[in-house]
C-alpha cells in the first residue's frame, strides 16, 4: 500500500491543504500491513469470492449495477470508446513506426551515397527522389 498527499515540489513542507489522500493498492502486493477489509477487497478485485461484510456490500452493488439497463448501456458505450481509443493509438503508433523506419532507410541511403560518391546531401536526396517533408527531417538528422 502506498499513501500520497498533495505536497509542493518547490517548497519543502508546503501542502495544498485540501486534505485529499490517494492510496494505491496492489492485489498482488506482499509488503505492508493492510486492514482485513482491504485485504478481502483486494482478493475480490483479484477474482476471488467476496468475503466480509464490506466486500460483500461492494459485490452486491456491482451485481445490482450489472442488472440496471441504463448502467449496462453506459458501460458498453464506455468499453466501445476505450476499444476505439486503443485501436486509434495502435494505428497511430504503427504509422509513426513506419515513418521512422522510412526516414532511417533514407538516412542510411543518403549517407552511403555521400560516402561512396562524395555527393552533397542535397544531391543524394535529389537522386533518391525524397519528398520535401522527408527531406526536412533527414537534413535535420544528418
Amino acid at each position: 500500500m502506498y499513501t500520497f498527499t498533495n505536497l509542493c515540489h518547490e517548497q519543502d513542507g508546503l501542502e495544498l491543504g485540501d486534505e485529499t489522500v490517494k492510496i494505491f493498492l496492489n492485489t498482488k502486493g506482499t509488503t505492508g500491513d493492510v486492514d482485513d477489509d482491504i485485504d478481502k477487497f483486494l482478493a475480490y478485485v483479484d477474482g476471488k469470492a467476496a468475503e466480509g461484510e464490506f466486500t460483500q456490500d461492494i459485490a452486491a452493488e456491482v451485481e445490482r449495477l450489472k442488472q440496471h439497463n441504463e448502467t449496462k448501456v453506459e458501460y458498453m458505450t464506455l468499453m466501445m470508446e476505450l476499444k476505439e481509443q486503443r485501436r486509434e493509438g495502435y494505428d497511430e503508433g504503427r504509422t509513426d513506426g513506419r515513418n521512422e523506419g522510412r526516414v532511417e532507410t533514407i538516412l542510411r541511403n543518403v549517407r552511403s551515397l555521400i560516402d561512396e560518391t562524395g555527393w552533397s546531401a542535397d544531391k543524394a536526396l535529389d537522386v533518391l527522389h525524397v519528398s520535401p517533408e522527408d527531406r526536412t527531417v533527414v537534413m535535420s538528422q544528418l
